[in-house]
């Protein structure tokens, strides 16, 4: 009808990053050729905050990695945080794409904080990456390795002394010494131990089962050597005697330490020393 008045709503769709602030928006409206009206108006755009985020994580054979990704759709910057929580074994073996603004400790977790800003439009990725797989192979070539270094160095055959004594008031008249010999490792047929005996001390007069085949004197004193003949895996053998002293000792005596000779598969010649031992009256 003619002077006819009406009112309709529009939507005016804007960019998705338009900041704050008023704009010219023109209105044209045209029945088939005429134009009824176009005039600007003046439109006020507020702050809008739209802040999208996706978060992936992946486990793999002991690795784990976790990417964030987070969109500012809205007209304005927006400051934005995020934590991560980690255990102290997780945190030996994870590293961050970027570095934590920040890291908490609270009973006994570490807390990673991230602080940051995105911009309208803009966005923001940190990537999480844990493994364990190359730090586990390092610990079991490490232990290999110490496991082959042990096998090569350690001796196949133990030798223990031990020593027990026999007091006259307060010096020391006997000492029976006891020698623990232990074949750890493949059958022996021939092992040879060697023993000394201290210059104050006699000869000695008691054995026990395993009598020595060479007792020879020097100027150091009595040096006592057996020839064990084969020796089985995990077999052992005790040899013991007892000595008495030339006169009372008082005070400390150092025990000098034990010999074993013996050849292995290799035929290399191996040579093991017992234990030190120090006697006090």
């Amino acid at each position: 009808m003619p002077l006819e008045s009406r009112s309709e709503q529009v939507t005016v769709n804007f960019d998705s990053f338009v900041e704050k602030g008023e704009y010219d928006v023109r209105v044209l409206v045209t029945l088939e050729k005429d134009v009824l009206v176009d005039r600007t108006e003046r439109v006020a755009v507020g702050y809008y905050n739209d802040v999208t985020q996706d978060l992936v994580i992946d486990d793999g054979f002991l690795t784990k990695t976790t990417r964030l990704l987070r969109e500012n759709k809205g007209n304005t910057p927006s400051k934005e945080e995020y934590t991560l929580r980690l255990s102290s074994f997780e945190k030996t073996f994870t590293r961050f794409t970027p570095q934590a603004t920040s890291v908490e400790k609270q009973n006994g977790l570490y807390y990673y904080i991230w602080k940051f800003d995105i911009s309208p439009g803009g966005t923001y990725r940190i990537e999480i990456f844990t493994n364990y797989f190359y730090p586990l192979l390092g610990i079991i070539v490490v232990i290999l390795v110490l496991w082959l270094i042990y096998t090569f160095v350690r001796s196949d055959v133990s030798l223990k002394k031990k020593v027990l004594t026999i007091k006259s008031g307060e010096s020391i008249s006997d000492i029976k010494v006891l020698l623990v010999v232990k074949n750890r490792g493949k059958p022996l047929s021939h092992l040879q131990v060697m023993d000394k005996i201290p210059h104050l001390m006699k000869q000695p007069q008691e054995y026990g089962t395993i009598k020595p085949h060479k007792v020879r004197k020097d100027s150091m004193g009595v040096v006592l050597t057996w020839n064990l003949e084969n020796l089985v895996k995990n077999e052992e053998r005790i040899i013991s005697y007892r000595i008495k002293s030339h006169v009372p000792v008082i005070g400390k005596i150092m025990i000098p330490q034990a010999l074993a000779r013996y050849r292995g598969t290799s035929k290399r010649l191996h040579i093991v020393k017992s234990n030190k031992i120090s006697l006090l009256s």
